[in-house]
């Protein structure tokens, strides 16, 4: 990330549904709304120091044409990464629900995720959904593969979103503020959208979030599902 703040120098966070600035300081809605800065994304975590957490990019992934396939909002990976029956990309796979909504390790899932793509051949062909997240610019809010380290950004994995999904009032109440403000806040009504999870439960399945509170398996290959990247401060 960009941002990067000494030890102890790191802003305090009020509460999920702050704003994160691109000069490093976190500021509630209205008084970012005053100030004249530019956002990085919206707080949805805060750690119990109140010094680290979690924020939402203000922009989904954009729709994408893979192999001729129009219209997916988002898929997780295409066939051609399953290479050699090694189906499972993230750290641990989960076949249970009860178990996947630990799972923290977005980051981790993210890179392997890459790791293994790249050694595929491309990483934007074979695992689109985390190419997205990983190369996510929020100053341009494009995809910027120029730094080969990222931006900092990653595909959450299923604890993390479950996360989001806990704290969506005050999100919501933020991203629409700042979409009515004149801000490119491109984001789904977290209420209403389902969104993929980098977290994996056997061979031909992810794990997604539908919003209503159901956390689901997802098919990797076909997706017309939503994904927005994350990134810890």
């Amino acid at each position: 990330p960009r941002l990067v703040w000494k030890e102890g120098e790191s802003p305090a966070v009020e509460a999920p549904g702050d704003v994160l600035c691109t000069d490093g300081s976190i500021l509630r809605v209205d008084a970012f709304l005053a100030s004249g800065k530019t956002p990085v994304g919206v707080v949805y975590y805060i750690d119990p120091t109140g010094k680290h957490g979690k924020i939402t990019a203000l922009k989904d992934a954009p729709r994408v044409t893979i192999d001729g396939n129009e219209n997916y909002y988002g898929i997780w990976a295409t066939r051609g990464l399953a290479q050699d029956h090694k189906y499972i990309h993230s750290v641990t796979p989960y076949s249970k629900e009860c178990d996947v909504l630990f799972d923290m390790r977005g980051t981790e899932n993210t890179q392997k995720i890459k790791i293994d793509a790249e050694q595929k051949g491309e990483f934007s062909k074979y695992a689109p959904a985390a190419y997205y997240c990983y190369y996510y610019n929020e100053s341009s809010g494009l995809v910027d593969p120029s730094n080969p380290a990222g931006w900092g950004w990653y595909l959450p994995a299923m604890g993390e979103l479950n996360i989001l999904y806990g704290n969506r009032v005050p999100v919501n109440a933020t991203l629409k503020k700042l979409k009515e403000a004149g801000w490119n806040a491109e984001v789904m009504d977290l209420d209403q959208s389902y969104y993929l999870s980098s977290s994996e439960k056997d061979n031909d399945n992810c794990w997604h979030n539908d919003y209503s509170g159901h956390f689901k398996q997802h098919y990797k290959y076909n997706s017309k599902t939503w994904y927005s990247p994350v990134w810890k401060y």
